[in-house]
This record gives C-alpha cells, structure tokens and sequence, in this order.
C-alpha cells in the first residue's frame, strides 16, 4: 500500500528533499482507508546519495502520542533505489497515521511526495489555528525521533511528506 499524503494533490516522487541535518525531522499525515497488518517498510533514494545513512522511521497514531512503528532503515546508499526494512508485524487501524523520517548520518537526498513545488499552498496546511500540519518538520534531538508528537507544531513545508510503502 501507497499511503498518499492528507494534504491532498501530490505527484509522488516529484520532490527530493536534500537531508542536510540529523537534527530535522520530516512528517506527513496519511489515512489508511482499511486496517492493515505491516510487515515491511520501505523508502526510496533520490537522484544523489552524497554519504551513505541509515534512516530512523515512525509511524504513530493521529493524535501523535502512540508511536505505532520504530525502525531504522538498511543503509541508503546507492541513488534511486528502494531500500526495505522488516517490521515486526503491526497491525495499523482504518484511520489517520503521522510517519515520521530523521537522518541518523547527512547529508542525504531522499524522495518525497511533494504538492508540486508550491509555496502557495502552505497556507491551507497550516493556517488553522491549533489544528495539525499535514507536511513539515520538526527540529529534533540528534538522529533521534521523538517518543510523542504534537501535530499542531509542526512546522509546514514544501516536499517535506516522507514517501513510503507498506506491506503485509
């Protein structure tokens, strides 16, 4: 399954986020219309790959505060590739989901589902007072996600939607 990102109109794979700092955390929400069992994760490289790293990855439940899957990815290092890391099984609910993705080693370029490169629309994933932002970042202790998030501080941003896969 392709979980396409909650802020809607996004061509996947049109961004490429380069990675400069393991202290930025990149988020995006997703709905999963139907439960599913996760057995694999996976991410794709973008058009450089400048230094090898691996990739701490969460997905966590909508209100942020139940991490529902911690993994850290294989090794990415090699350009336009899909790199797959097993999950223990985990089932994931009919609903909204947040991933979460932080470089433990940088700088890497990554592939990101994108809203075309525009700045226009920032402000409709962002601009409702205490409610979640859809796509962003968060800056983050150190190649490490948080326990815990708070949708409503994220910071929004162009192309900053982690692209995965999930797979039973």
């Amino acid at each position: 399954f392709l979980p396409l990102p909650m802020h809607g109109r996004c061509v996947p794979s049109a961004g490429a986020l380069n990675v400069t700092a393991n202290t930025t955390a990149y988020w995006g929400a997703f709905f999963l219309p139907y439960s599913m069992v996760v057995a694999k994760l996976s991410i794709k490289s973008g058009g450089t790959v400048t230094t090898a790293s691996t990739f701490d990855i969460a997905i966590y439940s909508e209100n942020g505060q139940t991490k529902e899957i911690d993994i850290t990815s294989a090794s990415v290092a090699a350009i336009n590739t899909v790199y797959t890391t097993t999950v223990a099984s985990v089932t994931l609910s009919a609903g909204v989901h947040w991933i979460g993705l932080i470089a433990n080693i940088t700088p890497v370029r990554l592939f990101l589902n994108s809203w075309l490169g525009s700045d226009a629309n920032l402000l409709i994933m962002s601009g409702v007072t205490s409610e979640p932002v859809y796509a962003g970042s968060t800056t983050e202790t150190a190649a490490t996600l948080p326990a815990t998030i708070d949708p409503t501080l994220i910071t929004a941003g162009v192309d900053f939607h982690p692209m995965i896969r999930l797979d039973g």
